[in-house]
């Protein structure tokens, strides 16, 4: 995501999702410089939106590890809600996340 038109500030990803291809999961990251303005929200706003509008999926849903309450702030401004799912273990940087699914409220 660009918000200054020279330097990114994080970004945004959009994955069909491994256990369900009809959905899509964004993935996204801000520099530690730049967290705490807002742009994560902004970002998976727009990205949610357009995932909706322009690819139509199943659902759209964030995997975010229980211990992250910044990211998890995030989907709930964004209007995500946590599912009952159990909760999806993937590698991570050498280590293993266990990540809880958040879904687009419809």
């Amino acid at each position: 995501m660009r918000t200054d038109g020279v330097l990114p500030r994080g970004e945004i990803l959009l994955f069909r999702s491994g256990s369900d291809e009809r959905d899509v999961e964004p993935a996204y990251g801000v520099g530690p410089a730049h967290r705490g303005q807002g742009l994560a929200g902004r970002a998976v706003r727009l990205a949610a939106e357009y995932t909706v509008r322009e690819i139509r999926p199943h659902r759209v849903a964030l995997r975010i590890d229980a211990a992250n309450a910044a990211g998890e702030a995030v989907a709930r401004s964004c209007a995500f809600e946590l599912t009952d799912e159990p909760p999806v273990r993937r590698v991570s940087r050498g280590g293993e996340a266990v990540l809880r699914t958040w879904r687009l409220r419809a």
